[in-house]
């Protein structure tokens, strides 16, 4: 019953942190989430400006993000949204490498 018990308490241990994509966390600014990719912030494109603004910023590899090189990684594209000014949504399009029958 002890080892059930350990085994139960281990699991979110090793637990993934959704709050975070690579070096980037929910509710930081828009600038800093440019700045880590080498992009600005006017490169955001304004979704909707009252009663509160919402902008998109696209990212697409081989524009640093210190990520691996493009061949190695499998992210196409990613899309984070901010609104006023805090990061709320990261959207993360992979290709698909292979597909198994």
């Amino acid at each position: 019953m002890s080892v059930f018990g350990v085994l139960l308490t281990a699991h979110p241990l090793f637990a993934q942190d959704l709050s975070r994509y690579r070096d980037v966390e929910m509710g930081s600014p828009l600038l800093s989430v440019a700045g880590l990719s080498d992009l600005t912030p006017a490169d955001a494109k304004v979704i909707h400006q009252r009663p509160a603004l919402i902008q998109d910023l696209e990212w697409r590899p081989g524009r640093s993000f210190k990520a691996p090189t493009i061949k190695d990684d499998p992210v196409r594209q990613v899309m984070f949204s901010s609104c006023n000014d805090q990061l709320f949504r990261i959207v993360v399009n992979y290709v698909a490498t292979e597909l198994w029958v």
